[in-house]
């Protein structure tokens, strides 16, 4: 415990609605001195009180103690009955007036690339506030920081309760996973961009994706409208129109069509065609 006591509580003072109390200690101790005196304000918050701000601190032997609150609780008066800070022979003394604005600061910032809501500002103590984090294309959003400690990526819209000074962070990665490939480049070999991929899994990704040349060869005898299949009653009426090319890109209609009834015994069938 402290070396010697601090006195809190040597006077204290409380608003209107007794929302706001501020407490002094003519012995409170500033970064060297037990003898600065300090003062303290808490705000009713929620069934509770909360400390608002920092504790204000006098200078060594000031002893800075008897307070005064307005009514409505946003002006304070603060004695310092030591304080020579008028001749260093005579202890005059000193009166401080404070104002405070009985309001909380929400400070919201982006790490990486992305937006986050609200805005900075100033919010009534107590207020449920909806942060949400927006990522750009191609990141992705890792979690919060700050006074929040959030690390789930699913948490976009986080709810909180607005109790002092807050700063939330919204954090964006392109390379959420930490393994060395973009977000993008995982999306477009098919491997999970928040899941680590070993330099395997990379090669069976990468071997499993057709080329351009194989893709196109693919598609091109599977052309859109160039089969038709209708199963009405029992039977699977087939259809084919007939195009013709000399290079197998450019296509032209024909006269010609190939159709057939082919029995189906079920009302969803699969058929497919096979050229030996």
């Amino acid at each position: 415990g402290p070396s010697h006591a601090r006195f809190f509580g040597s006077t204290v003072d409380i608003n209107n609605d007794a929302t706001i109390i501020a407490v002094g200690a003519d012995y409170g101790k500033n970064s060297s001195s037990n003898t600065a005196g300090t003062v303290t304000v808490y705000h009713w918050i929620s069934n509770d009180w909360y400390q608002f701000d920092e504790i204000i601190a006098g200078e060594s032997y000031d002893y800075l103690d008897p307070v005064a609150l307005n009514g409505d609780g946003s002006r304070m008066i603060v004695g310092s009955p030591g304080n020579d800070s008028a001749s260093s022979l005579y202890k005059g003394g000193k009166i401080a007036v404070f104002s405070s604005n009985p309001n909380f600061e929400l400070v919201t910032t982006v790490n990486g690339s992305g937006n986050v809501y609200p805005p900075t500002g100033l919010y009534a103590p107590g207020t449920n506030i909806i942060l949400s984090a927006i990522a750009d294309e191609g990141w992705l959003f890792t979690g919060w920081s700050g006074s929040i400690t959030d690390t789930d990526y699913n948490n976009t819209n986080k709810t909180i309760t607005l109790m002092s000074y807050t700063s939330a962070i919204a954090n964006f990665s392109n390379d959420a996973d930490g393994d060395q490939i973009l977000n993008s480049q995982e999306n477009n070999i098919g491997t999970d961009p928040r899941v680590a991929t070993t330099s395997v899994e990379v090669y069976n990704a990468m071997s499993n994706r057709l080329s351009l040349v194989q893709a196109q060869e693919v598609m091109q005898d599977l052309r859109i409208g160039s089969k038709t299949f209708t199963i009405i009653d029992g039977s699977a009426a087939i259809n084919m129109n007939i195009d013709k090319s000399g290079n197998l890109i450019d296509w032209t209609n024909t006269s010609y069509t190939i159709e057939g009834d082919i029995p189906a015994d079920e009302n969803k069938m699969f058929f497919r065609f096979r050229m030996d």
